[in-house]
């Protein structure tokens, strides 16, 4: 599948929904691979999460096989309800999105890069991120021959604390993005953020 949408082209597409209830047998850990896949072919495109339970309840612990059971929003960086149409679509343009449980994650989930001496690292805004979650950082390589494959990871599901700054980067260049779990429940996924080669690493 993977393949076959980058073999289109996404179709144009610069929004996928990864955080949303199982489909055709895959779940989460599927679709955010297959999100990995693109990224890492090169596509530009962006993720959110949607609860996919048409009229159900959003509740904070729901029964697991129940249509409310996936109780995923999304989250769009720097608008409020006063922001205009151009604001909402800026800020999806510009991938400030992240998306997960709201009774767990208020807010987003949110990351940028910074550099200092020895390189690139994430700065990781995890405040409405409920204490009981641990945090994964994903990086993967981008290759920009237009070629599809499977994704080459530098981390994948690498453990980070709390206020730590993890580091990221290398030679090629690649896409980052966080993850919040709490045992196997997942809480949140954090914007993406896409960083340059450097060979100085």
């Amino acid at each position: 599948l993977a393949n076959f949408l980058f073999s289109n082209k996404v179709w144009g597409a610069q929004l996928i929904e990864i955080g949303t209830a199982p489909h055709g047998g895959a779940g989460i850990i599927e679709h955010l691979w297959l999100y990995d896949y693109l990224l890492a072919s090169g596509a530009r495109i962006c993720a959110d999460g949607v609860s996919d339970s048409h009229g159900g309840e959003l509740i904070a612990d729901p029964v697991p096989g129940t249509a409310e059971q996936w109780n995923f929003v999304s989250w769009i960086r720097n608008v409020d309800f006063a922001s205009s149409p151009a604001d909402l679509v800026q800020a999806l343009r510009s991938c400030g999105v992240s998306f997960g449980n709201p009774f767990y994650a208020r807010g987003g989930m949110w990351i940028r890069t910074a550099t200092d001496s020895a390189g690139s690292y994430l700065q990781m805004d995890l405040d409405g991120v409920t204490p009981s979650a641990g945090f994964y950082v994903v990086e993967g390589e981008i290759d920009s021959t237009g070629t599809s494959h499977r994704p080459v990871y530098r981390q994948y599901q690498s453990k980070v604390e709390r206020g730590s700054k993890p580091r990221v980067g290398g030679c090629r260049p690649s896409f980052v993005r966080l993850e919040a779990w709490a045992s196997n429940r997942p809480m949140a996924f954090s914007n993406i953020v896409f960083l340059p080669g450097s060979p100085n690493p």
